[in-house]
């Protein structure tokens, strides 16, 4: 994971990656409740957005250093968020509000924030003191779960899931016995919540509507999943693919603790080359008949792109912001939020 120069969690993943097992190279309980004023980590001073941006829907990207905001799906840059250390993962919700998850170099200041479609200051914070890697909301509810990648113990994991209810005050915190390392989160919509694991051999699991425990869901993945998003009735899956990296997203249908592929979606850049892999460490987004995340582009760096879905092939278009460059380490991602005036049925 990018977080902050190197700061935080990826030197903390070098040193855990000794410990046994196989995981990705990327990257707890305990959260107060949120504040309308507090922004301590938010550099709001940096931060802009232009006028029409509130009346468009906008693709938010984590950067090295930032969160830019482009309109979608045309990607004119119409807005910057700036934050101490950088921003990770992000998602939105129903009403077009962003949740935006910082960290803190010193593993004891963690923040999700949350801002209004095309605002540029927080609308409500929450302080994690686990270590947040990804987040999804609720459709049914606008519960937030947030995976916390570790927890800040000595020798750091585990770490858990932490759901705030309604996006707010103290979270409720789960745990499934078999992952030890989480990874990316989201909700189907009926409300249940699937989370994967950064550890090779880890099951995805799966925290059912109403209850109050995982359970695991078997795949015929052949390979462990990273990056996922619930998508018309199906998850979508980033499978690993050793050094590969990954070429496509599958699209699994759950039926109780199994989940069968049903579907394929390869990835191609602008020259026909697979070129998905870098979807598999960062939160990709499924908007409709699109599917968007970052794409190595040249000696550029990873730039946020989006593909047709499901039917995949070549790149539709590479954003390309002037400056603006993915994380390459994981744990950054990509959002659309659809402006409120525009409101139609999100997937």
């Amino acid at each position: 994971m990018r977080f902050f120069r190197c700061a935080s969690i990826i030197c903390v993943t070098a040193l855990l990656a000794g410990c046994g097992g196989s995981q990705l190279p990327m990257s707890a309980p305990g959260a107060m409740p949120q504040s309308r004023a507090n922004a301590t980590q938010a550099e709001r001073g940096g931060s802009w957005m232009r006028p029409e941006a509130r009346g468009e829907d906008l693709l938010y990207a984590s950067g090295r250093e930032d969160v830019d905001v482009l309109s979608y799906p045309n990607g004119r840059v119409v807005g910057q968020l700036m934050f101490q250390g950088g921003a990770s993962g992000l998602c939105s919700d129903r009403s077009g509000d962003v949740f935006i998850l910082v960290g803190s170099s010193e593993f004891n200041s963690n923040y999700i924030y949350e801002y209004a479609h095309g605002g540029t200051e927080p609308i409500a914070t929450l302080t994690d003191s686990g270590v947040p890697f990804s987040c999804a909301v609720d459709p049914t509810t606008g519960n937030l779960a947030v995976a916390n990648v570790f927890g800040l113990g000595k020798g750091f994991p585990p770490g858990n899931i932490a759901v705030y209810a309604d996006a707010q005050g103290t979270p409720t915190y789960y745990s499934d016995s078999d992952i030890t390392i989480y990874g990316f989160c989201t909700y189907d919509d009926t409300g249940n919540l699937f989370v994967t694991s950064q550890r090779q051999g880890e099951p995805i699991g799966e925290l059912t509507e109403g209850g109050g425990s995982f359970e695991n869901i078997t795949t015929n993945l052949g390979t462990y999943p990273g990056s996922i998003q619930w998508d018309n009735g199906n998850l979508v899956v980033a499978a690993y693919d050793g050094y590969k990296g990954i070429q496509s997203v599958y699209r699994l249908k759950i039926s109780g603790t199994y989940g069968t592929v049903v579907g394929t979606t390869a990835l191609q850049d602008w020259g026909g080359k697979y070129n998905g892999r870098y979807l598999i460490f960062a939160q990709f987004w499924v908007q409709g008949a699109s599917i968007i995340g970052p794409s190595f582009f040249g000696g550029h760096g990873l730039r946020p792109s989006f593909w047709h879905f499901p039917s995949g092939g070549k790149q539709v278009k590479i954003f390309r912001p002037p400056g603006f460059r993915m994380s390459d380490a994981g744990g950054a991602g990509v959002t659309v939020s659809v402006a409120p005036s525009n409101m139609r049925v999100r997937k």
